[in-house]
């Protein structure tokens, strides 16, 4: 059940404090949605270009930008994993020769 933001009632607005720009400007609304981002010069439908071996090469150039941008956070994530594991192994080991004791 979706409901349409023009089927909503208005909400009351607190009261503006009063400044010389509040009046030339209309009021922002509460929840403003991030502008959705422009599509990629490769999945545009109807436009060519006049060189597709340059957007090609931009398009393999991004790619390989997100590709290290992605092992990095890779190797990162790995690097707290493993030593999280090996702090979780000391602890087992810690605890098990204590209950031996």
């Amino acid at each position: 059940a979706t409901t349409n933001a023009a089927q909503l009632p208005p909400s009351p607005s607190p009261s503006p404090s009063p400044s010389p720009s509040s009046s030339l400007s209309p009021p922002l609304p509460r929840h403003t949605h991030r502008p959705s981002p422009s599509p990629s010069p490769l999945f545009t439908s109807g436009k060519t270009t006049s060189n597709p071996a340059a957007l090609l090469s931009r398009s393999v150039n991004k790619l390989e930008e997100n590709l290290e941008q992605l092992q990095g956070r890779f190797n990162r994530l790995l690097g707290e994993y493993n030593t999280a594991q090996m702090k979780l192994k000391q602890r087992i080991h810690t605890l098990e020769t204590k209950s031996l004791l």
